[in-house]
């Protein structure tokens, strides 16, 4: 198959065309029209994250924006803050880190973390800092060991869990009391 395109500089006009050979070089079939076909699919940059607005909406003005410069630097299946980078490991993110992404001086970024906490749109657990599934996500899912740490936080986590999780969890945590 060819196809054409013309290009129209200033002065002349140039011609592509995209022949289609077969093994021994010569073409195979007869030029036909250029046509376009609509996408099925438009990806997006990896730094795309979830924010479910019902709960951000909730949040004081002032800490909107601040919450929603720290979503590019969360962590896939685990929602913790990191600093990442091609071809080396995920730092998790400290007080002093957020206050530089935030862009703000440690003691009002101490003080918006604090909110945050308030808020339970931010946890701490184990000494890392992790952003609640409710406010914002990177990934289709979290890691079970985690979500069990933050539902003991935050007793309206299983309000928000997709359709009949909340039940599977449940049930493994019944048996890990027992």
């Amino acid at each position: 198959m060819q196809k054409n395109a013309y290009i129209m500089p200033k002065k002349g006009q140039i011609t592509a065309s995209f022949v289609r050979a077969d093994d021994n070089g010569e073409q195979v079939g007869k030029a036909k029209a250029w046509s376009e076909n609509k996408p099925h699919t438009i990806f997006f940059p990896e730094g795309f994250a979830k924010i479910h607005f019902n709960t951000v909406l909730r949040m004081p003005n002032k800490l909107r924006g601040r919450f929603i410069m720290l979503l590019s630097h969360l962590e896939y299946y685990t929602n913790r803050l990191v600093d990442k980078g091609p071809g080396h490991f995920p730092v998790p993110l400290n007080r002093e880190n957020m206050a530089h992404i935030m862009e703000l001086e440690k003691r009002q970024a101490d003080e918006i973390i604090k909110d945050m906490k308030n808020l339970s749109a931010i946890f701490k657990i184990d000494g890392d800092y992790y952003i609640n599934p409710r406010f914002a996500s990177r990934s289709k899912g979290i890691a079970v060991e985690i979500i069990e740490k933050m539902l003991k936080m935050d007793p309206l986590l299983p309000s928000s869990m997709k359709e009949g999780q909340w039940e599977k969890l449940k049930l493994h945590l019944n048996e890990n009391q027992s």
